[in-house]
Order: structure tokens, then C-alpha cells, then sequence
């Protein structure tokens, strides 16, 4: 029994774990990404930053018993390097270098790879002795062996000698793809989940592309490639939006699962002077909403919100600068209605959570009509409850009011970021002040904040804050941090919650109903979020800085 006969055996993914280099979990994600791109496991594990080269030959030398060698042009029997189609060496990167009687010695990056040393078999119809070498030694040698020909030309004739059909037109499928790109995007989003990103930048500059995460509101630079893989990687984004059929003149989205959570990504792009640049937005599925109460808001916040979801009809409006923040908020509070006597209807964007009894409407999947239109489609199921959770126009807010007219409950999402905003932003639009008297249950605004490292956090005075010296008080410590392993040296890490909640007064409304002209009325008596960030920073929850940003 030759060695390539012992190696069908073994399976690359298991001897590294069982050397401890990766673990079943990482195999599994590398298995993921493999079946995604259909790119080589050994060359996924790598790029995704599990191990290196030198950790899967060392592995596969000892556990396989094989010799690892180091080539030259001049070990390479040209003849027999040639006598398999340059496309498949470079996809299963292998190259044979010798043939004594029927013996082909077959050098690869991974030798565990039986479907490689099958397709040799059938092309060259010899028996195989199999060897290792580095993915980049083999890739060179091959570049030189066929350094008179086209490294993108097809030759069909090459392919006369593979017997099996199924060889051939993987083969052929396969080649015609862009495999770095492919797995590149991969792994920029496999990346991003891990470190708990929002948005991932592509930045074209004159030489790099640059690689940016946003945690946490703060922009990192992860990495940069060199601006040659930029045109492939541009061809591969396009490509998988367009598999979406979602795609459209400014972006598109596409669906990608990483360690079992299925994430919905949002592509804008925008033209600048080195090429478009590309804003990807990460929406992971919610697997399940937390309860209103578990939401780390005061008790008669809690109690109010949950009041208001027992009525019967009105207004009730969330509002945040972020998307998915509004919608784990909205889910929340649409837990607190027993569902068995009443119809929910959703519109959103994306539908990032799934629940059953629920009439759930994608606008991003529906082809035809505006957001009006689809409005019209929603209300039209006459529903008991409507949450709305999309980018409306200003004739859809006003149709929002006039159908919380009609006796429903409406949950409405908007990307501001206070009460006072939302309630500018509803005059603005001409409405009636007796519909927002007659209809407004509430304005619950919220915000994630940068929370302190728990680690790393010190004392601070307010000399070290001479631009707050007229906002804080003097004879108080706070808190900043100096940051460490754990917060990636950033002074931060993981978020808080900042909200307020505007409830309508009974004067209140007879203040709305009242005022015309200039004479605007100004919601009050309400803890805001500004007050709520003074109380977190004395706390040494948040730093002194957070207070600017509010």
C-alpha cells in the first residue's frame, strides 16, 4: 500500500485538531467558510488567522509520516509537471515532479486532499507517492513551469485526459472563480462578528485598501491589502449581491453565516477618486428578544412602556440613531401584548427576527411600490397592532397618523436621537396638532454609549478636562481609561444603555392642541438622556468625554 493510499484516510481538518493547533469549533468555522466559497480548507484556516502555513506542514509531516521537501526549478521534471492542466495544479496547489516506471511523485500542499490525488490518478493514469511542500513553493513552481503560457487561458485539450466527467466540469467551474476575493470577503465579516463590529469600511486609498471596523462608535484599522486585489474584490462583492438579487445602482445586501448566527449585510457604495468605497453593514438575526424588564431601564419607565402597549390604539415612537438598537427595543416591547385575540403586522427593512403568529413584511424583498405603497399593503391587513421599523417618507409618517386615527397601535421607528428631535421633526411635517394631541402614547429615545474598561479605568480630576471645566464639578473624581489588552488599548469596552421617555401629560395635550405659529410646544418633565450620562460618568461607568457627544 502506497502513502497516498494510508492518506485517504485522514482528513486535514481532524490531524490539526488532534495537535491542538486549532480547535473543533474553529474547524467547524473554517468548514463553513470552505462550503461558502468553495476555496481549499488548508488556505481558509489560514486566512482566517487560525494557524499558519508552517503549522499545517509540520502537522501533516509528523502525523502522515511523509517527507517535507523544499523544490527548485531544477528538481521538476517538466515534461511530467505538464502532463496535468495548470488550472488544477494551481486549484489543489500540486505539482508532480517525477515518474519512475508508473510511480508519479505527487508534491502537494495538502496531501489529504483525496479528490487532488484522484484527479492526478485520472489524468495521468499512474500510481501516486506523495510528498509536501509549502502552498507558496508550489505555487512558484507552477508559475514557472508554465511561464511560456497564459496563466487565464483555458486549454480544453488539457482536460481530454480526466476520465470522470464530474472532475471535469467541477474543474471547469471552479477555475473560472476568484478565490482570494471570495474568501477575503469571508473573512472580513467573520472578522468583524468576532470583534463585535457594526459597520466594516473598505477605504480605496492610492497604494492600499484599507480595512476598517466600527465598535462600539469608535473606528479601528484592522488591516490593509494592496490596491491590485481591489478590482477582484470589488467583482466578487458585486457578484454576491447581485446572487441576492437585491442589488441596486448604490449597493445591495447579501445573507453570510458565521458560527452558526445568520447575519444580513447591508452594502453601500460611493464613488471616490481611487474607486468606489464600500460600507458594509452588519444585521445579525435575533435569536430571541430580551424582556422589557431586562432592558437596564428604571422600573416606571418600564412599567409606563408597558402600559402603553396594552392599549388599544395610538402612537407609541422609538427612536435611535442606530437600527438594530430600535430593534431589539421594539421586539422587547411587543413582547409585553398576549397575541391570541390580536393581529401583528411588521414592516422593516430587514426582518431580523422571526416570530410565529406574527404577519412579517421584508420592504427590501418586496419588488414593486414605494414605501407609501407598501404602507397601504401593511395597513390594508388590518391589523391591531403595526410596527414599522423602515426609512419612511414624509407622506408615509402622515398617512402613520391618520391610520393610529382609526383605532390601531402603532410602534413607529425614527433615526433621531432625542425626544426633542422627534417632536421638531412630527411639527415639521404640517401635522395636525389635534392627531399628535389625539394619538402621541409616548417618545422612548435611546443611544449606546462607550462604556469604560473595567480593567484599565483610573482616576481622573477635572484639570485633565480643561474644555469641561464649566460642566463638572470640581470635587469630584472621574474616570477615564488607559487602556489594555482586553479593550484592544482603546480605554473601552462593550456599551451602555442611554434613553429617555417623554409620556404626554394630560396638559400636555391641551398645550399641543393649543399652540400654532411660533408658539411650538416643547415637551418637558422627563429625565433626558444628557442627565442620564451625568449619572453614568459619576458612576464611572462612562468617561468625562461621552458628555461632548451627547
Amino acid at each position: 500500500m502506497n502513502n497516498a493510499e494510508i492518506i485517504k484516510k485522514m482528513k486535514l481538518g481532524d490531524i490539526l485538531v488532534k495537535y491542538g493547533l486549532i480547535s473543533q469549533e474553529q474547524l467547524e468555522t473554517a468548514l463553513e467558510a470552505q462550503k461558502e466559497f468553495k476555496t481549499r480548507l488548508g488556505r481558509t484556516l489560514v486566512q482566517l488567522g487560525y494557524v499558519t502555513e508552517d503549522d499545517i506542514n509540520w502537522a501533516l509531516s509528523n502525523q502522515l509520516d511523509i517527507s517535507y521537501v523544499h523544490l527548485t526549478i531544477n528538481m521538476v521534471d517538466l515534461t511530467v509537471a505538464r502532463s496535468v492542466p495548470r488550472e488544477v495544479l494551481e486549484f489543489y496547489q500540486m505539482i508532480p515532479i517525477a515518474k519512475i516506471g508508473n510511480e508519479l511523485t505527487l508534491v502537494m500542499a495538502d496531501p489529504t486532499d483525496n479528490q487532488a490525488i484522484e484527479t492526478v490518478k485520472n489524468t495521468t493514469r499512474a500510481e501516486i507517492s506523495v510528498s509536501l511542500s509549502s502552498s507558496s513553493n508550489i505555487l512558484s513552481l507552477i508559475r514557472q513551469v508554465f511561464k511560456e503560457e497564459s496563466s487565464h487561458e483555458f486549454q480544453h485539450s488539457d482536460m481530454e485526459g480526466i476520465k470522470s466527467g464530474d472532475y471535469k466540469k467541477e474543474i471547469k467551474r471552479l477555475v473560472t472563480r476568484d478565490f482570494d476575493s471570495g474568501i477575503f470577503v469571508y473573512t472580513v465579516v467573520f472578522r468583524a462578528f468576532e470583534a463585535n463590529a457594526s459597520e466594516i469600511h473598505l477605504e480605496p486609498a492610492e497604494d492600499l485598501l484599507k480595512v476598517r471596523y466600527k465598535i462600539d462608535g469608535i473606528y479601528y484599522e484592522y488591516f490593509s491589502k494592496p490596491m491590485s486585489l481591489y478590482p477582484s474584490i470589488m467583482s466578487q462583492l458585486e457578484a454576491i449581491i447581485k446572487a441576492g438579487n437585491t442589488s441596486g445602482d448604490t449597493g445591495g445586501t447579501f445573507s453570510i453565516k458565521v458560527m452558526d448566527q445568520a447575519i444580513r449585510v447591508k452594502v453601500h457604495f460611493a464613488p471616490t477618486i481611487y474607486g468606489q468605497s464600500v460600507v458594509l453593514i452588519l444585521i445579525p438575526f435575533i435569536k430571541d428578544p430580551v424582556k422589557l424588564s431586562d432592558m437596564k431601564i428604571d422600573e416606571r419607565v418600564t412599567l409606563e412602556l408597558a402600559r402603553a402597549m396594552k392599549k388599544n390604539s395610538g402612537l407609541i415612537i422609538v427612536s435611535s440613531p442606530g437600527k438594530s438598537d430600535i430593534t431589539r427595543t421594539l421586539y422587547s416591547m411587543l413582547r409585553e401584548v398576549s397575541f391570541s385575540d390580536k393581529k401583528v403586522v411588521t414592516l422593516e427593512d430587514f426582518v431580523t427576527f422571526r416570530r410565529e403568529g406574527f404577519i412579517q413584511m421584508e420592504y427590501s424583498s418586496i419588488g414593486a411600490g414605494d414605501d407609501y405603497e407598501v404602507l397601504k399593503m401593511a395597513t390594508g391587513q388590518n391589523p391591531d397592532i403595526l410596527m414599522l421599523n423602515l426609512d419612511l417618507s414624509q407622506e408615509s409618517v402622515r398617512m402613520v397618523f391618520n391610520v393610529a386615527l382609526t383605532g390601531k397601535l402603532i410602534l413607529l421607528a425614527l433615526p433621531f436621537q432625542n425626544v426633542y428631535t422627534c417632536f421638531c421633526y412630527l411639527t415639521s411635517l404640517g401635522i395636525e396638532p389635534f392627531s399628535i394631541a389625539g394619538v402621541l402614547q409616548g417618545i422612548f429615545s435611546q443611544r449606546l454609549s462607550r462604556a469604560l474598561c473595567f480593567n484599565c479605568k483610573q482616576s481622573v480630576t477635572v484639570a485633565d478636562f480643561p474644555f469641561l471645566a464649566d460642566q463638572l464639578s470640581h470635587n469630584v473624581c472621574y474616570e477615564k481609561g488607559k487602556g489594555c489588552a482586553e479593550c484592544n488599548f482603546s480605554g473601552y469596552l462593550g456599551q451602555t444603555l442611554l434613553y429617555e421617555y417623554y409620556l404626554p401629560s394630560r396638559e400636555d395635550r391641551m398645550k399641543i392642541l393649543t399652540s400654532e405659529g411660533t408658539d411650538i410646544f416643547v415637551p418637558s418633565n422627563y429625565k433626558t438622556i444628557k442627565e442620564r450620562c451625568r449619572e453614568k460618568v459619576l458612576d464611572g461607568i462612562l468617561p468625562v468625554s461621552e458628555i461632548i457627544n451627547i
